[in-house]
Order: structure tokens, then sequence, then C-alpha cells
């Protein structure tokens, strides 16, 4: 049997890094001291720490607001502290690797006319995905997938558009 030790139960590693955190971002500023001292204490039972986790989150809120997130980066990265940004939908279009990597492709759609779309996220050298076309207009399908998948009559289709219960392009 592997002790939990032995199998690598990553505690030393996240208290390192919040040892680490705490002293980057929470040390410099005067009134998280007191409200991260008994949040950060691994001798409390977890249901003490977590009688200030409002408190702590709070701090780490006032914390981030005082520098940019490059800046941030820069120190915690390094430091060996996980981090990545919140993008915006503008952000992650313009962001190098999904520019690098050619997340969006171009498509021309049939009432948009040309736009940018998410291609397949999995590249395999053998088989790679492409995009043939854009998303359906609403009902572009719905006859032929009665039709053709369910087997749905001419006369059924002509009344279920009739009643409103289906529209097709």
């Amino acid at each position: 049997m592997i002790s939990r030790s032995a199998a690598g139960n990553g505690n030393g590693r996240i208290k390192t890094q919040f040892t680490t955190l705490k002293m980057a971002v929470l040390a410099p500023i005067p009134s998280a001291r007191e409200r991260i001292a008994t949040a950060v204490n691994p001798g409390l039972l977890f249901s003490s720490r977590n009688a200030n986790r409002m408190s702590l989150v709070a701090a780490l809120q006032e914390a981030f607001l005082t520098r940019t997130y490059e800046e941030w980066e820069a120190m915690l990265l390094p430091a060996g502290i996980p981090m990545g940004a919140i993008n915006t939908i503008d952000q992650v279009v313009d962001h190098a690797q999904v520019r690098a990597r050619g997340s969006l492709v171009e498509s021309t759609h049939p009432v948009a006319g040309s736009i940018r779309m998410t291609g397949p996220p999995v590249r395999m050298s053998d088989t790679p995905g492409t995009v043939r076309t854009p998303a359906p207009l609403l009902g572009e399908h719905t006859e032929e997938i009665l039709r053709d998948r369910l087997g749905t009559t001419a006369e059924e289709i002509a009344r279920l558009k009739n009643a409103g219960i289906i529209r097709t392009r």
C-alpha cells in the first residue's frame, strides 16, 4: 500500500504556495495582516480556519486590486503560484495563443456574411478537423431530419408546419 505522503497528496506544495502568496500579496497590506492570521494557521481545525474565509477572500480582493494582471503574473508565476487571467471575449479573440493555434476560422454564413468562429479544438495529424459549414439557421434542417432520420411522412410534416409546431427554411 502506498502512503499518502509517498503518493504525493500535494498538501506540502499547497502550503508552500499559500505561504508564498501570503507573503507576496497580503503581507504588504496592513489591514490584511489581522484578517489572515487565523485563516492561514495550519494548526487550527478546518472549521476554525474556514470561519475567517470571507475575511481572507476580502483581503485577497483588496490586494489584487493594487497591481495590474501583468505585474501579478511577473511576481507569482516565477514563485510557483499557478494563476491565469480571466479574459473578456474581446481579449480571448485577440490572445496570442488563440492566434498561434489558429483556434478561430473564417466562415461564410448565409445571413451574417463572413464570420469568425471557433475551429476544432483537437488537432490530429492524420485526421485534421475542419469547419465545413457555419451553424445552421433555425429550422434549416428540420424537414430533412424528420423525413430522413425519423421517417416522418410528407403529410405529417405539412401538418406540423400548419399547426406551427415546426418551422423550416
